[in-house]
C-alpha cells in the first residue's frame, strides 16, 4: 500500500492545478490512485480563514475525484498524509465490489468531508 511515487517524474510540481493553486506535492499509487497538494488556492475557489487556502484532490482511477481545503499548510499535509494509505486500500479493492456491496469511495467521502 505504500508504493506512492511522485506523479509525472515530478513535472507537475509548481504547475497549476485543478483548485488554481501551484501544485506541491503530487503521487500517483500504481493501482490507480492519485493525490495532489495545491498551494495559494485562490480564495474565490475556497473560501477560508487566512490568507492562502491549501486543497487536496484525489481520486481513484475512473471511480472518484475528491477535494478538501484547508487554511494552513500544517493541516493539508497532515490530511494529505492520513488520506494516503485510506485511497491506495479503495483502489486495491475497487475492482472486485459487487453492485450489492456499499461504495467505499461514498464511505471515504463521508470519512474525509470538504
Amino acid at each position: 500500500m505504500n508504493d506512492w511515487g511522485v506523479f509525472d517524474s515530478g513535472q507537475t510540481i509548481g504547475e497549476r492545478g485543478s483548485e488554481q493553486g501551484r501544485i506541491v506535492r503530487d503521487e500517483e499509487h500504481p493501482i490507480g490512485a492519485r493525490i495532489t497538494l495545491e498551494e495559494a488556492v485562490p480564495l474565490g475557489v475556497a473560501v477560508r480563514e487566512g490568507v492562502n487556502a491549501w486543497a487536496i484532490t484525489c481520486g481513484g482511477y475512473g471511480a472518484l475525484v475528491h477535494t478538501r481545503f484547508f487554511g494552513s499548510r500544517r493541516a493539508a499535509e497532515s490530511a494529505y498524509d492520513e488520506m494516503k494509505p485510506v485511497l491506495a486500500q479503495l483502489a486495491s479493492i475497487e475492482g472486485a465490489l459487487s453492485q450489492t456491496e456499499r461504495n467505499p469511495y461514498e464511505e471515504f467521502v463521508r470519512r474525509y468531508p470538504t
